[in-house]
Parts: C-alpha cells; structure tokens; sequence
C-alpha cells in the first residue's frame, strides 16, 4: 500500500482520500496504479460511514474511527 490520507476542506464541506507511492528507480506498471486505485477504494469503504456519521453529528471522531477499523478488522479488510 502507498501512503495515503484524508484532506478535509471545512469552507467548501469536501472530504477527499489521497494516495501516492515512491516510483523512483522503477518503470510504472499497470498493476502498481491499479492497486494504489484499489487501496484507496478499500480506504474509502473501511471510513465513509464513521465519516458520513461525524459529518452528521451521530458520532464523535475517534469513537467513529475505532468502531470502522474494528469491523473492518473483522471482516478481513483491515491489519
């Protein structure tokens, strides 16, 4: 997985996910952007609902975070 993370901007109200990874010393390969595509996918779906919840005022941050990366911990989708 590349380094990834969340930008939030407060005055426009977006929430958008980034990933990047190192390709120095290396040829692009398909394969390498697809995955940095599928690993941020995954990130997205592992968040958006704690996201959506916080957004919402349904749930406080960290609360949110813990109970996503815990379910997504046991369903396999998260280490």
């Amino acid at each position: 997985m590349g380094d990834g993370n969340f930008e939030m901007d407060v005055d426009e109200g977006s929430v958008r996910f980034k990933v990047a990874l190192d390709f120095t010393g290396i040829s692009l390969k398909t394969a390498l952007v697809r995955n940095m595509i599928v690993d941020a996918m995954s990130t997205i779906e592992v968040y958006e609902d704690a996201l959506a919840r916080v957004i919402a005022g349904k749930a406080k941050a960290k609360a949110a975070l813990q109970a996503a990366e815990q379910a997504a911990m046991q369903r396999g989708a998260l280490q």
